[in-house]
């Protein structure tokens, strides 16, 4: 690189640098082997390479982590062109061992001269910019001067997030969920919520991506979910017998101890195994198609129903999903939101309780945000409700409150 760039300082031209860090490629070594993990970064530097006009301008430093040069760029109006063509170059799976894989990346950037003059510091503003893509899930960003202020709160929270697992300080709120038809109270989703004492409250959508890149997650899910099936056991012991439903990441489904612990936790408990839902996406049951049929086949024999969540963002086949011992499809929220005025979204919300019906599945709707898309839903057929028109997540005191208090008319048609 620090060749590249006095060439180009000689010529009075610009570059770019980019970084490219595969997400969650953890994930395919744990679950396909370090083999196949291999294999799809030659497969990834292969398309990589036919979008630059130098192959020897792309190198991986290691891991997951790809870097390329491009060279002599006109200005900063090319670079955002250039990334989308590597995007594009990963939207289709690659097949590993017979299995399609998806790739996701984060992308970072950053130029020559205006980014730095030596390669050490546009290779650090380059990261900077990536790890910013990573953690606002945006797929890339170009470097700025605000983003060097970032980095140090990521290491912070990693720290203290292996702390507040250990000592047990992540609550768990319910968000309700209802029958469509009638109104009452089906059940809950367990969520997790993390307050620290110094920082603050941190979102979700910023502690749990550290917990998956430090591995945290598994503790974490198996904390969750103990805590909700006493709460659901309480539930049911103050007469009210919901259902609880618990989230599963692609860490968590493929660990060699999720039988044995989901065994041993439904052991502890007074309630019936069917009492618990556990909810993993499309993208999740993808990544290794077929041992997660195997895995969730042995949840199902435990009697534990299995969610199939964010429907309709993945990649699941429908021979696939025939297989799937499921109970139930959740349609993802981003359908949910605007079906009164999207008639396309209306379109896939209708098709997917249709299918979900003929393979004798219940279907639950999340993002149910007015009295408008619930009566919809209900003509629709959808079975089961969650979203704000009906509550927010709630503390375990306030559910309580809300099993009381809630009454809803029988006026939907």
């Amino acid at each position: 690189l620090e060749k590249t760039i006095r060439r180009a300082r000689r010529a009075q031209q610009n570059l770019a640098v980019i970084s490219l860090d595969l997400d969650r490629f953890k994930e395919v070594n744990e679950i396909l082997g370090q083999f196949c993990g291999d294999q799809l970064l030659i497969l990834l530097a292969e398309r990589l390479s036919h979008i630059l006009d130098d192959p020897s301008s792309l190198a991986r430093p290691g891991g997951d982590e790809f870097s390329l040069i491009l060279k002599n760029i006109e200005d900063s109006d090319t670079l955002p062109t250039f990334i989308k063509s590597v995007e594009d170059a990963l939207k289709n799976p690659f097949v590993v061992a017979e299995i399609p894989v998806t790739v996701q990346a984060s992308i970072g950037a950053a130029l020559y001269p205006q980014h730095g003059e030596t390669a050490d510091i546009l290779l650090k503003n380059t990261e900077l910019a990536m790890y910013n893509a990573k953690e606002t899930k945006r797929g890339h960003a170009i470097y700025d001067a605000e983003m060097g202020h970032g980095s140090p709160r990521q290491l912070l929270l990693a720290s203290k997030l292996s702390e507040a697992i250990t000592n047990e300080k992540i609550d768990v709120v319910y968000q309700p969920k209802i029958n469509a038809r009638n109104g009452e109270i089906n059940g809950a989703e367990a969520l997790a919520r993390w307050h620290d004492s110094e920082l603050g409250r941190i979102t979700p959508d910023e502690f749990i991506p550290i917990a998956e890149q430090t591995g945290s997650i598994r503790e974490l899910t198996y904390q969750i979910l103990k805590k909700a099936m006493r709460q659901a056991e309480q539930w049911h012991q103050n007469g009210n017998p919901l259902s609880i439903s618990v989230n599963l990441s692609a860490q968590v489904l493929n660990d060699a101890q999720l039988l044995d612990n989901v065994r041993a936790i439904l052991a502890s408990t007074s309630i019936p195994g069917n009492s618990l839902t556990l909810e993993v996406t499309e993208t999740t049951m993808m990544v290794n198609a077929e041992r997660s049929l195997v895995v969730l086949s042995k949840l199902a024999a435990l009697d534990v129903k299995i969610s199939i969540d964010d429907f309709g963002t993945g990649y699941s086949s429908l021979a696939y999903l025939k297989r799937l011992p499921a109970t139930e499809i959740k349609i993802d929220k981003s359908f949910v939101l605007d079906m009164i005025d999207n008639t396309s979204d209306a379109t896939i919300v209708q098709a997917t309780i249709n299918l979900a019906h003929n393979l004798g599945l219940k279907v639950v709707a999340e993002g149910v945000s007015s009295l408008e898309i619930r009566s919809e839903l209900n003509r629709l057929g959808c079975d089961y409700l969650q979203g704000f028109h009906i509550s927010k997540a709630l503390t375990t005191d306030k559910f309580q409150e809300f099993i009381h208090s809630w009454s809803q008319p029988l006026d939907i048609k």
